[in-house]
């Protein structure tokens, strides 16, 4: 039992890799897939899908929504 628990605080403690995204979107496409009712934000030159992640946003649901289709860098 005791090696079962190192071992899995060992795999929690392992990063995974970064991997470059395939898919690009432009300016143009963003505005559109936001315009069209995506609620995207731009952070750190990524494009994140925030519809999920809204009411667990510590700053409130109100925040995120403030701020959907800006760069939030």
């Amino acid at each position: 039992m005791i090696g079962l628990e190192l071992r899995r605080r060992v795999e929690m403690k392992q990063e995974t890799p970064y991997e470059t995204p395939v898919q690009t979107v432009n300016s143009a496409e963003f505005e559109e897939r936001v315009a069209n009712g995506e609620q995207l934000v731009i952070l750190d030159d990524m494009v994140l899908d925030i519809s999920d992640f809204k009411g667990d946003h510590p700053g409130g649901q109100f925040l995120i929504e403030h701020c959907i289709g800006r760069d939030i860098s």
